[in-house]
């Protein structure tokens, strides 16, 4: 009985080391002649930290998030997910913008420790053509210091299809280098 008891505690704590509770990031890239568009999302797992992000946005402290209270939540929660994000052709920074961005209460508007979720569509343009053979850098970092699972697809037809690579999981912190091949321009 005692050693199946110690069998269940070893699977469980497997499972918990298979999923830590955190901050999730996925970071999908796509690169063109002449462009890098780009979705990140970021979820965070319920905890204490949900509560203290929801609270900080809670102005009027009913402990009710109100629309205006929502937008700032997702301000915060924006700049968090992009604030360590580092784009580049071959050394040359790529500035990315902000081109829409989604947040997820999790259908909880209380200040709770209920997770939260934010997706954020980004784009950047270069100002010189890419060339085969040069090199897309990218560099991020969660604010827990997890991995950022990354996919980079490369726009190659004339019809704006993708090639894509295998995702990878990217140390925060590191730099991650994909060479690039003939590429098609933004369709």
């Amino acid at each position: 009985m005692r050693r199946g008891a110690t069998l269940v505690a070893a699977l469980l704590a497997a499972q918990a080391a298979a999923h830590p509770t955190g901050f999730h990031k996925k970071l999908v890239v796509s690169v063109s002649r002449d462009a890098v568009d780009a979705v990140l999302v970021m979820d965070i797992d319920s905890a204490d930290r949900c509560e203290l992000l929801r609270g900080a946005a809670d102005s009027d402290h009913d402990g009710k998030l109100s629309p205006e209270e929502t937008g700032l939540l997702k301000k915060r929660l924006v700049s968090m997910a992009t604030r360590a994000l580092k784009v580049g052709i071959s050394s040359f920074p790529i500035p990315m913008t902000v081109k829409d961005s989604k947040v997820s209460l999790r259908e909880d508007l209380t200040v709770s420790k209920t997770g939260l979720s934010v997706a954020v569509m980004l784009e950047g343009v270069h100002p010189h053509a890419v060339s085969p053979g040069m090199s897309l850098e990218l560099e991020d970092s969660a604010p827990d210091l997890s991995t950022i699972a990354v996919e980079v697809s490369q726009l190659s037809g004339p019809d704006g299809g993708a090639q894509g690579g295998e995702p990878v999981e990217l140390e925060s912190g590191k730099k991650l280098k994909v060479r690039l091949e003939a590429l098609a321009p933004k369709p």
